[in-house]
């Protein structure tokens, strides 16, 4: 099977072979592991653009906001002076106002939220490869508590002598008693 999109999660296609905290091993698509570390690489940047956009537009909401103030105010003056014209073109001014700063509200709503998506995103990349660290970590003491294991991972030592005719059966009794530790489950 071939894979072409990665999943939206580090281990949601990871497989267990073997006996699971007792020396398994843990596969994962490269597809996966790959764009985990590529999507890792850019959240930073994309955080740092959602950040200034949230910050300009919580300047553009404080500016807003005291352009309506004004414009309320410029109403109230109008309406106070009796000149119908004047309050009529307040009035303009007020709705405008008003609806800039909503608009300014809810773009700054929107850079709020997009922050936090970001931010929950690279939470639950980094607990992914932590877990998933974790994990290895676990197999590798596991395996490496094994009897056995590190003559077998070692080098062959093809200087040594070979063993004597009755060491033969020893060595073929004991890799046979432990050959479950070498074979996968």
């Amino acid at each position: 099977m071939t894979l072409t999109k990665p999943s939206s999660s580090l281990l949601e296609r990871a497989q267990s072979v073997g006996p699971y905290r007792k020396g398994g091993l843990l596969l994962l698509p490269e597809i996966d592991a790959l764009a985990t570390v590529e999507r890792l690489e850019l959240l930073p940047a994309e955080r740092a653009a959602a950040r200034a956009a949230r910050e300009d537009a919580e300047a553009a909401v404080a500016e807003r906001r005291e352009a309506h103030r004004a414009a309320v105010e410029e109403l109230a003056q109008a309406e106070a002076g009796r000149d119908e014209a004047r309050a009529a073109e307040g009035r303009r001014a007020e709705v405008r106002a008003r609806d800039l700063l909503r608009s300014a509200e809810r773009r700054a709503e929107r850079a709020r939220a997009e922050e936090e998506r970001l931010t929950a995103e690279e939470q639950a990349l980094v607990r992914g490869a932590n877990d998933l660290e974790r994990r290895a970590r676990t197999l590798a003491d596991e395996l490496a508590r094994r009897p056995g294991l590190s003559e077998v991972a070692s080098p062959p030592d093809h200087d040594a002598p070979a063993p004597a005719p009755g060491r033969r059966d020893e060595l073929l009794e004991y890799l046979g008693r432990n050959r479950a530790d070498r074979e996968p489950a």
